[in-house]
């Protein structure tokens, strides 16, 4: 009978130590995660959105976030000395082959930053459409086409939407060159039909 009381008692005091060890681990999992709802997010996990450049029907206003502008590619490098030395015009054929050449997709967007960037160099856009001019610096920008046609500031981390049509890119369809800061060729848009 004594034996079999200790193996009762035994029996019992291992349930009661599992028991045990299920609460405190059940008790940890509930405390990690009431303690991660209201803790502050680390600042490195934190991802701020920031638009893709050719985002589609995004309205005016401010901008927010960075802009990871590339490099200037060989060919766009080529398609503003064109233009600063009027081999777009004296030579019109071989500019718009080039300009078709680096304009890969249509888009919506030009992205301005510090230092003369901006990007797509060249962007592509029907007539018809809108263009949002995006300042991605804290300093105004003039941004004007170099015929003259179109000409304003854009203001800083503000973005400035330009209809394409007639009034502010001709008539007929093209390549128009436009500059910011009155500094040179910066860019062209091809207004395609």
């Amino acid at each position: 009978m004594e034996l079999e009381t200790q193996n009762t008692s035994s029996l019992g005091s291992k349930t009661v130590i599992i028991i045990l060890v299920v609460v405190l681990v059940l008790g940890y999992i509930l405390y990690r995660q009431v303690a991660r709802l209201g803790a502050p997010v680390p600042q490195e996990t934190m991802v701020e959105n920031v638009p893709p450049p050719a985002q589609q029907n995004e309205a005016p206003g401010q901008v927010t976030g960075e802009f990871n502008f590339s490099p200037i590619s060989a060919d766009e490098r080529a398609i503003l000395d064109m233009v600063a030395n009027k081999e777009d015009q004296t030579d019109a054929t071989a500019y718009m082959a080039l300009v078709t050449k680096t304009a890969k997709k249509e888009g919506s967007q030009i992205a301005l930053g510090a230092d003369g960037r901006v990007s797509p160099v060249v962007l592509k856009v029907g007539m018809g459409g809108e263009i949002l001019i995006k300042n991605y610096d804290s300093t105004p920008h003039a941004f004007a086409t170099l015929d003259g046609t179109l000409s304003f500031t854009v203001p800083a981390k503000e973005s400035v939407a330009v209809p394409v049509n007639a009034a502010n890119f001709g008539t007929a369809s093209g390549a128009h060159a436009y500059r910011w800061d009155n500094a040179g060729p910066a860019g062209v848009v091809w207004v395609s039909e």
